[in-house]
């Protein structure tokens, strides 16, 4: 690494830490989730077309994303990232960052958006 590293680099670089600390709890989470139905496949067994049609967008993206391999989900959630940016959508990209790296270098919504 060049000695000469600016501000935006090394967000970028948290940022991305941070997206990866997300995957690898959400990996975990995703473990436990299995390791819980497995010892309880009846319940899998009677859920009904009613229920996973009740599932909203959300919800069902939400399991699709939780299938995926750690690089689509990483993918995902900057692509999500990205976009608020993109939509200047500064509330939603400002509330997916990790408190601690928000208090960190931007303690308020106008701080980040004037970055």
């Amino acid at each position: 690494m060049s000695k000469n590293m600016n501000i935006k680099d090394i967000i970028l670089i948290l940022v991305v830490l941070i997206l990866l600390l997300v995957n690898i709890c959400l990996l975990i989470n995703l473990l436990q989730y299995n390791t819980i139905n497995k010892s309880d496949n009846s319940r899998e067994t009677k859920q009904t077309k009613v229920e996973e049609n009740a599932m909203n967008e959300d919800e069902v993206a939400l399991a699709k994303l939780k299938e995926s391999g750690e690089r689509d989900r990483m993918e995902t959630y900057f692509a999500n990232f990205i976009s608020y940016i993109e939509a200047k959508d500064y509330q939603s990209a400002y509330n997916v960052l990790y408190p601690e790296f928000r208090d960190t270098y931007f303690k308020t919504l106008e701080d980040f958006k004037q970055y």
